[in-house]
């Protein structure tokens, strides 16, 4: 029984030897997981990264606001200090976007790093890269904060039309939460007033306690920049005559036609425009004159649109 006992025991321990030199094996050989973390103190910023606000300054860690930093690996996107868990080992592509303080421009740096067994991985990432992270504001009015009620529509006036009260170019739309809002091309330094419900200076113009608004200057709550896309219908090239209203009908509003939250302005050229905060690969159509399924509907060759993909000539955010 005893020698029965021993050659158990040295069984075992040739078994147990046999699965550390598997494991250290399997080490060796590169299988196996591990996480990476990119932390702030690992972001570093290229000495020659200028803004694109401020020609010729130079960005300063005080410069950005790393509240909106996000770390991206194989399409998914975390916080700063958030771990990537249970990755693979191997090569991994990892890219860090950070906006400024005033949200105006966009950071950002790629560094492809080697991810081993086991290892919690703290690569360093310089951002040596910017772009324009805003094109247009988005223009906000609430009538309970204002005090007042409104029937049936919000436009801007200033020095965007030449203070005319009649120009409804700039409408805004009816939201889903009682107030109205719309995205422009506007500069910094434009002044205006909403109007509600009237083409006349009577009364129902709503400034800053009674002054103008001024974009980026008294405009918080009001106005925010923003990243949008620009999107264009040119009735001549699709061949079709608009009588009276072009809208976009999509995933944005479950492809519901009688929807016109998403409407287009017609412009002096013919075309309709309007300026929307969309995510790329947001799939839509044109509808012109009706809000049914009748053929009045306008996609890319029959197909859908889709932001980002072919969307040439009818979608851009270069304006």
């Amino acid at each position: 029984m005893k020698k029965i006992l021993n050659i158990f025991l040295i069984l075992l321990s040739l078994a147990i030897i046999g699965c550390e030199g598997m494991l250290k094996d399997a080490s060796e050989a590169g299988a196996g997981f591990g996480d990476i973390i990119v932390k702030q103190s690992n972001i570093l910023i290229d000495s020659n990264l200028e803004t694109t606000s401020g020609s010729g300054v130079t960005v300063t860690e005080g410069g950005i606001d790393f509240t909106t930093a996000e770390v991206k690996i194989n399409g998914t996107s975390k916080g700063i200090g958030e771990k990537f868990e249970g990755l693979k080992s191997g090569e991994y592509k990892v890219t860090v976007e950070v906006k400024s303080i005033d949200k105006k421009d966009l950071y950002y740096g790629t560094e492809v790093v080697k991810l081993k067994v086991a290892e919690v991985l703290q690569p360093k990432i310089t951002l040596d890269s910017w772009e324009s992270a805003v094109n247009s504001w988005k223009i906000t009015f609430n009538p309970t904060e204002a005090g007042v009620t409104v029937a049936n529509e919000v436009h801007l006036v200033g020095t965007l039309n030449g203070w005319d009260p009649t120009d409804k170019t700039y409408s805004l739309v009816k939201q889903s939460d009682g107030t109205w809002s719309a995205i422009y091309d506007l500069d910094e330094g434009t002044e205006f007033k909403f109007i509600y419900d009237s083409t006349e200076w009577n009364g129902n113009d709503i400034g800053n306690n009674g002054a103008n608004y001024k974009l980026g200057t008294n405009t918080d709550g009001v106005a925010e920049p923003v990243l949008a896309w620009k999107i264009t219908f040119n009735p001549t090239e699709a061949g079709v005559t608009v009588a009276n209203e072009v809208h976009l009908v999509g995933t944005l509003n479950g492809w519901d036609p009688t929807d016109k939250t998403y409407s287009l302005v017609k412009q002096s050229d013919g075309t309709w425009s309007a300026i929307y905060d969309l995510d790329e690969g947001t799939e839509f159509k044109f509808i012109y004159d009706s809000t049914e399924w009748n053929g009045n509907d306008i996609g890319n060759n029959g197909a859908n649109y889709k932001l980002g993909t072919n969307t040439d000539g009818v979608a851009t955010m270069d304006f």
